[in-house]
């Protein structure tokens, strides 16, 4: 298992110590999500930190009676991922995450958690940094929503994610950028026909 992208990502927040990149090494596994497999958030829960080493997984939030799916986010290849900060959210509705192809994620067994907390000062840093990304990652998307046209909004999309925009179905990205697949689909031709 190739850890190195998990590392440079995770010093890329805060330098990290030789002893914390030991342990971490030691104790992180892999976790496996084939393609399409949809897993509540709840199942994740007591996961505190994830890191998505290989594919793209969808959030998003189920309406029963609706029967209506909502796209909060995404996460592609080489992100972190917080289930905890979607669980404490004040959501009445379920939450999944969707394998949108083959997923590897690197998680470590939560018994971990106290010595690591205990015994590297940097860690606890390295969270409230990766937590404070993911608030900011949040608040830039619901503001982008409101300030940038159909077009833009989903021209920034499949700039930031492009896998993601080749391989997943056009509703949830509708969905994401908050308006309906017809619009989006008319916005793909004429952006197609430039």
């Amino acid at each position: 298992m190739d850890k190195e992208n998990f590392f440079d990502r995770l010093s890329s927040y805060h330098p990290i110590s030789a002893g914390l990149k030991a342990y971490l090494a030691i104790v992180l596994k892999e976790q496996l999500l084939l393609e399409g497999k949809v897993s509540s958030i709840t199942s994740f829960s007591q996961q505190s930190l994830l890191f998505i080493q290989r594919g793209n997984l969808r959030l998003f939030a189920l309406d029963k009676e609706e029967r209506k799916e909502s796209t909060m986010r995404f996460f592609p290849e080489g992100q972190f991922l917080f289930p905890s900060n979607y669980l404490n959210a004040p959501l009445e509705l379920p939450s999944f995450l969707h394998a949108i192809d083959e997923v590897t994620i690197l998680c470590f067994d939560q018994r971990h958690l106290y010595n690591l907390y205990r015994n590297f000062r940097e860690f606890s840093i390295i969270i409230q940094l990766l937590q404070g990304s993911e608030v900011q990652e949040m608040l830039y998307h619901n503001f982008t929503l409101q300030k940038a046209d159909a077009t833009q909004a989903y021209a920034d999309f499949t700039s930031k994610y492009p896998s993601i925009a080749k391989r997943c179905q056009l509703q949830h990205i509708a969905s994401y950028l908050g308006m309906n697949s017809r619009t989006l689909s008319r916005i793909r031709r004429k952006l197609a026909n430039r």
